[in-house]
């Protein structure tokens, strides 16, 4: 789990770039994709959180569980610029990544050296020291034209994510409310401290949809019934990534 910022991170870079560079799939699938991720990330109480939090609490909070995800592939981002800045565009991210392919097909079991090493030969040792902030909870922010001409970065009101009680509790076995905090919407919408939770909640996606209902299923006194609220707290400043108008969808690929 703690490399998890670079397996995760790498896929979820990956998974929107590679089918938009061969046509499967259409620039607005790419910006809902990215925009989903960056927002669950920038709007995120735990977003400075360092990568060391990630094993010892992957399991218990939802927030910290998607980190690798979102955090991992803002950062990928951000090396992805750099290369393509400092090369005039003649080298990306994937440079980098078939040499550490090339490190593991040879038997090496690859680390964070590794990848320190790859980094300083193509960026320098301030890559290196980007790097170790980025693991010690700094929040990349890649350019506005990381992921291509066509889109740009651009500033929104989003609501964080709240459960409105100790996320703890939805990875317990029996999942007992504790740690109501007062003034919630989970406290608005009748939920109580001792309210046993009867069916799992899974958490991972709905961070990332602002206007996405929680649906509970409650047990109190031998009664079970249902408790439904929006799982928002106070409105941030979050980046998202916007269509750059009069270009063509074929000049949107990285």
């Amino acid at each position: 789990l703690e490399s998890s910022w670079f397996g995760e991170g790498l896929a979820t870079f990956y998974q929107a770039r590679l089918p938009l560079r061969f046509g499967m799939i259409q620039p607005q699938a790419f910006l809902d994709n990215l925009n989903f991720h960056a927002g669950r990330y920038y709007t995120s109480a735990m977003a400075s959180a360092p990568n060391s939090e990630v094993p010892k609490r992957f399991w218990a909070d939802t927030r910290i569980r998607t980190l690798p995800y979102d955090r991992g592939m803002l950062y990928f981002a951000t090396v992805d610029a750099a290369v393509r800045k400092a090369s005039g565009g003649t080298r990306s991210l994937d440079q980098l990544m078939l040499a550490m392919l090339a490190r593991q097909q040879a038997g090496k079991v690859t680390t964070n050296a590794d990848w320190e090493q790859v980094l300083e030969a193509e960026l320098g040792a301030s890559a290196v020291a980007d790097f170790r902030a980025f693991l010690d909870g700094r929040i990349p922010l890649p350019d506005s034209t990381a992921f291509g001409p066509c889109f740009r970065r651009v500033a929104k009101p989003m609501r964080r994510y709240e459960l409105g009680f100790d996320p703890a509790v939805l990875a317990e076995p029996r999942r007992i409310v504790r740690g109501l905090v007062p003034g919630s919407a989970a406290a608005a919408a009748g939920l109580r401290d001792g309210d046993e939770i009867v069916v799992p909640v899974p958490q991972d996606s709905i961070q990332g949809e602002q206007d996405r209902r929680l649906d509970l299923s409650i047990k109190r006194d031998e009664q079970v019934f249902a408790v439904t609220y929006l799982p928002r707290g106070e409105t941030v400043e979050a980046w998202q990534w916007e269509r750059v108008s009069g270009l063509a969808d074929s000049a949107c690929a990285l």
